[in-house]
């Protein structure tokens, strides 16, 4: 069995390019992040393979916020008491911003 998990997520909403990539024909199921984006889908062989699991990079971003970890050897005094940001690209930002 092939199962294709996206790497993206999404805010509740798929664009119109996600919902006929190719791969989509070669897989025995596709995970999605929840029913809502089950609807979107209009493909009743592709809306067959649809299985709402979540995503698997939120999952583990909440799991991740819930359980601590601890910062690495000698991050806490070089972060001192400054407020730490996580900035994600994605793909399409990096083509369409290049070195913006």
């Amino acid at each position: 069995m092939l199962v294709y998990v996206p790497y993206f997520f999404t805010g509740g909403t798929m664009s119109k390019s996600h919902l006929f990539c190719p791969v989509y024909n070669y897989v025995d199921k596709i995970i999605v992040q929840s029913e809502k984006v089950i609807i979107k889908f209009t493909n009743p062989v592709i809306k067959r393979k649809l299985v709402p699991l979540g995503s698997p990079k939120a999952d583990n971003m909440i799991w991740l916020e819930e359980q601590k970890p601890t910062l690495p050897e000698g991050w806490a005094e070089i972060i001192k008491n400054r407020k730490v940001v996580f900035y994600n690209t994605s793909i399409s930002s990096l083509l369409m911003y290049g070195k913006k």
